[in-house]
């Protein structure tokens, strides 16, 4: 090759800033191709614009077991690079941080434009040259190994290496529209089936609760009567079914389990924290302090008012019956359903709506070290492109610190000392 070796990264979201800094840091030239007319747009809208940017877990064990897809693949990347190291990267780059009582960290400022003006800064500070609407198209190779990246617009970029990182399908207002997975597959890598993660649910019947916020309730996946999953604490209904923390957390599951043929419902429990006999106590004092109170006056002490016409119906009791007239058969019917309101699954809702896209450039085909693509030398993977996705609370933008991160460094290596890699080394801090 006849151009100065450097370094090009296709894709300017989470792991594509931090894949060029870490470049960069090494000594290399590095250039990012960003699809749309601005950086990290995702990174700007995750957490209601807060942006979760990892979260505190104590130790690579119990981080690993937040990735249901790839997380024995993370477990060298996230010990190289992990949650402790990512804050203390933001903090070095003026981004303070906080932790709440989930353990999940955000900036003080509640503001994910913080972040992404951090990471942009220091690439400025660095000499990375970032060209905005610059889609890729096709990567380009020569005797199995990487030689530039061709635009949209016919232009090809050349490249001693290659680091792609073009998000999923999630969000394709963002600029995540797939395109890693042509790339991936027209040269030769095998692409495991996309479908949405951290995604609503769509049930029936709720559309007149919609916008009504439920605290302290658990919800349950249940595929083909078989209990998967289950998750306590927030959730929402939406015109469309349900939504919200633990929705999006279990929602994953409940997908995989329709795509595997299964019929899935999600099961509530109203009052997680009673017994049925506890709850049964309770129902049963307050209809003796009040007999002449209807089922929907006396279900006011226990639930929202918006929910009580729709939680009798579903437990077949009569709103307007007085609670002195309730029967041990009807009262039964209620218990049952503040602890297993069933919700059959219709669907999730799209890829197009999920946080993030579960599949992508199957692992056993990359380096689970440096990144780099086992089939193509010089050619590197990292974010939501790969078979790698995580619950809510941080743990995809740590994913996507962690393999950017480490993409970086390894692609440094390659071109800047290719015959003794490890000298190349480089620092959380500046």
């Amino acid at each position: 090759m006849t151009h100065p070796a450097h370094i090009v990264v296709v894709g300017a979201g989470g792991a594509g800033m931090m894949a060029a800094i870490a470049a960069a840091r090494a000594g290399a030239s590095v250039t990012l191709l960003e699809k749309t007319k601005r950086v990290g747009y995702k990174i700007i809208i995750s957490g209601k614009g807060r942006c979760n940017i990892t979260n505190a877990e104590p130790s690579v064990k119990e981080l690993v077991q937040h990735y249901p897809g790839g997380g024995r693949f993370l477990w060298s990347l996230l010990s190289r690079f992990d949650t402790q190291d990512a804050v203390r990267f933001f903090e070095d780059l003026g981004v303070k941080t906080k932790r709440d009582r989930g353990g999940r960290i955000f900036p003080d400022s509640d503001k994910s434009t913080d972040v992404v003006e951090a990471l942009q800064r220091e690439m400025i500070r660095l000499g990375v040259t970032l060209r905005l609407e610059a889609p890729g198209k096709a990567i380009r190779t020569e005797d199995g190994r990487v030689t530039g990246i061709e635009l949209q617009s016919g232009e090809v970029v050349p490249a001693d290496a290659l680091i792609i990182t073009v998000g999923g399908q999630s969000f394709p207002g963002t600029g995540s529209t797939g395109d890693g997975y042509t790339m991936a597959r027209e040269t030769g890598h095998q692409v495991v089936d996309p479908f949405p993660a951290l995604v609503p649910l769509k049930v029936a019947g709720v559309k007149e609760l919609a916008d009504l916020e439920l605290r302290n309730v658990k919800a349950t996946v249940v595929a083909d009567g078989k209990a998967t999953l289950d998750r306590q604490g927030e959730m929402r209904f939406a015109h469309f079914g349900l939504t919200g923390p633990i929705i999006l957390y279990l929602s994953r599951h409940a997908v995989l389990a329709q795509k595997q043929g299964k019929k899935v419902e999600i099961h509530l429990n109203l009052k997680p924290a009673l017994t049925r006999e506890q709850l049964d106590a309770g129902l049963r004092r307050d209809w003796e302090a009040a007999p002449r109170a209807t089922l929907a006056e006396a279900m006011k002490e226990r639930l929202p008012e918006r929910l009580i016409p729709f939680f009798l119906q579903a437990a077949g009791a009569e709103a307007t019956k007085r609670v002195s007239e309730v029967t041990r058969q009807e009262r039964n019917r209620i218990l049952d359903t503040f602890q297993r309101w069933v919700f059959p699954v219709i669907c999730a809702l799209s890829k197009e709506v999920a946080e993030v896209t579960a599949g992508g450039v199957d692992l056993k085909q990359v380096d689970g070290k440096t990144m780099e693509s086992k089939l193509v030398k010089g050619l590197y993977w990292a974010g939501e492109v790969l078979d790698v996705d995580g619950y809510i609370g941080g743990y995809n933008l740590q994913a996507a610190w962690s393999t950017g991160w480490a993409a970086g460094l390894a692609a440094a290596r390659q071109v800047l000392s290719p015959e003794d890699p490890e000298q190349v080394l480089i620092s959380v801090t500046r």
